[in-house]
């Protein structure tokens, strides 16, 4: 069992570091929605493969240098990732240190695959200018190719997978295991787990989970610092877990109450005792009462 003196080392290294978590958050989320901005510059979700290759052979530094800022900014959302899932390493040393290196693996491979995506785009580009032939539908069908076959284009894609696979499952665990000892609510724990999931499956849901990790990292990087809605949580300002109370547990029995006069039914009437009867102590007659229900 942790001493107080240790809870209160983890409590002040927790603050020390959440005003860089908060920047890190910001930043990483800023950088990600530019990059993705200048990632799409010139882009027609219309045109077919050939006049794709032709836009971004003619934007080609702007979708360079929007796709290494998205990257970056995974790279920051991943620094955040780690420093709440050893927030709550520290509170549940139960949870599992193998799935460290997600936090970082899934970022750097998605920052490799949006640089090299712009490249071999390139790369395809100049091959398909040389063939001297770039409009019509042998040109498209050209293009197709030319995408289809590239080696360049197909690590890429790879790696793009291996890296939202990486960084989802990361995203995923951690929401849950900061649940469990109180580092997020009930409420954001789930929704981080479900935009984990999205995100995931963004290739078939769209934008949604990309969306929503960004907006469920804004609230994780807000909550250390106590400048999320409602504070810092118990779990954040004690340095220990602060595990939610388990809806499904049953409720405690309720002490029993002792009956007032006022719950009884009826009246009372007097009646006089029998001839010959008499008080032991000379007083007199006594008078009894006889309850009657009404």
């Amino acid at each position: 069992m942790e001493s107080p003196e240790s809870n209160q080392d983890v409590v002040r290294s927790e603050s020390d570091r959440a005003t860089s978590v908060l920047i890190a958050t910001i930043l990483g989320v800023v950088a990600i929605l530019v990059g993705n901005i200048l990632q799409g510059t010139g882009a027609d979700v219309d045109a077919d493969d050939a006049e794709q290759l032709l836009n971004r052979s003619d934007h080609f530094a702007t979708i360079l240098i929007g796709s290494i800022v998205s990257g970056l900014g995974f790279i920051l959302l991943g620094l955040v990732l780690f420093f709440l899932y050893s927030a709550a390493r520290r509170r549940n040393p139960a949870v599992s240190p193998a799935l460290k290196a997600l936090f970082m693996l899934g970022p750097i491979l998605l920052l490799i695959s949006n640089v090299i995506t712009p490249i071999a785009y390139d790369s395809v580009a100049t091959d398909f200018l040389d063939s001297g032939v770039t409009t019509g539908d042998a040109a498209a069908e050209r293009a197709t190719d030319l995408i289809a076959d590239s080696s360049g284009l197909q690590a890429a894609a790879f790696m793009g997978l291996a890296g939202v696979a990486a960084f989802s499952i990361g995203i995923v665990y951690t929401a849950l295991q900061a649940m469990r000892v109180g580092l997020q609510t009930r409420f954001w724990g789930t929704l981080g787990m479900a935009f984990g999931v999205a995100f995931l499956l963004s290739a078939f849901l769209g934008p949604i989970g990309f969306l929503g990790i960004l907006v469920w990292f804004l609230q994780a990087g807000l909550q250390p610092s106590g400048r999320w809605v409602g504070g810092k949580l118990p779990a954040w300002e004690l340095g220990v877990a602060v595990p939610w109370p388990d809806a499904k547990a049953p409720r405690p029995a309720k002490e029993e109450e002792l009956a007032a006069p006022e719950d009884f039914e009826g009246t009372a009437t007097e009646i006089e005792p029998e001839p010959g009867s008499g008080s032991s102590s000379g007083d007199g007659p006594q008078k009894r009462k006889r309850k009657s229900r009404g």
